[in-house]
């Protein structure tokens, strides 16, 4: 049996014997082979406190194609205690790029005679890639810590992807006075919501997009 104490992991039976931390993640990677040093620590939260984040999207439509690009996004979080700021950060960002697909590109097809998927495979379903991605900037708050969080952290998960969508949507119907709110907002959808607004179509957007 052992003990970690001030930077050593002592034999709590003969205290003599001890060895640093860095020596044993030494040993591991260069004698033994066997890794990197790693310790888990499970925990049960006794609550479910809420999260809060807030989106905001600079977005840029060409009225004439109807295609919209989200040129700048930013993204604030209640996050707690940040634990880890860097897996944090990549946390938000790959939450942006679920959102951005959802709100301007992903839409699950299918064939109402066969009920078969039409859009079955990553050719006929275009999702965002790196090189699609905007400007991105993420930033958190830490004013309140959660006390049934560990370290007084808060959850950061579907938080991240839920406020993408909207934010994209009403810069859209910002910038255009438009009343669009379906998704994706296809180019198709968006022609559709502007020749609703000039009077010019009984077609919905959401029709449109079918």
């Amino acid at each position: 049996q052992c003990r970690i104490e001030e930077g050593f992991l002592v034999n709590r039976e003969r205290p003599e014997q001890r060895v640093t931390l860095s020596e044993i993640a030494l040993h591991g990677q260069q004698v033994s082979r066997r890794g990197e040093l790693c310790a888990s620590v499970p925990y049960y939260s006794v609550a479910a406190p809420g999260t809060y984040a807030a989106d905001y999207a600079q977005v840029a439509v060409n009225v004439k194609t109807g295609v919209a690009k989200v040129e700048k996004f930013y993204a604030v979080h209640d996050a707690g205690r940040v634990i880890n700021p860097m897996m944090l950060e990549g946390q938000i960002e790959g939450g942006i790029q679920m959102g951005l697909g959802y709100a301007l590109l992903e839409e699950l097809k299918v064939d109402p005679e066969t009920g078969r998927i039409i859009n079955c495979n990553a050719r006929k379903y275009p999702i965002y890639k790196a090189a699609d991605m905007p400007e991105i900037t993420v930033d958190y708050i830490e004013d309140g810590l959660e006390e049934n969080g560990p370290f007084g952290a808060k959850s950061c998960s579907e938080i991240t992807v839920v406020p993408v969508a909207p934010a994209i949507l009403n810069a859209i119907n910002r910038a255009l006075g438009t009343q669009l709110c379906d998704l994706p907002a296809t180019p198709e959808r968006i022609q559709a919501a502007l020749a609703a607004k000039a009077g010019q179509t009984n077609i919905s957007p959401k029709e449109a997009g079918k």
